[in-house]
């Protein structure tokens, strides 16, 4: 069941584990819970992290036709906010800061 799992993620405090397969993301519990559907399937996504204190993920989407970030809502509800421009740029790997208010990328 993992050979179309792309990326995966643990939340900072070990209670979220967001995983992508087939261009789709997905948040799971690390206890009992839902299981999420967090993205829709008009974009493919590469990446995704839990952004701390709120409940919303960092994802690489090609959404704009370029990859670029975008925080979404985690819960799959709702629409996200592209936070990178320029899509002349490969984006590729990030991580998000302990207290959620930065992240950094690798071009």
């Amino acid at each position: 069941p993992f050979e179309y799992l792309s990326s995966y993620s643990l939340s900072h405090d070990g209670e979220q584990l967001t995983l992508v397969a087939r261009g789709r993301t997905f948040v799971a519990p690390a206890q009992q819970g839902r299981f999420v559907a967090a993205t829709s399937a008009k974009a493919r996504y590469r990446e995704a992290h839990v952004i701390p204190g709120t409940k919303e993920l960092l994802v690489l989407s090609s959404e704009s036709g370029e990859l670029e970030w975008w925080r979404v809502p985690a819960n799959g509800t709702g629409g996200g906010e592209r936070l990178t421009t320029d899509g002349k740029v490969m984006r590729w790997s990030a991580a998000v800061s302990p207290n959620g208010k930065l992240a950094i990328h690798s071009d």
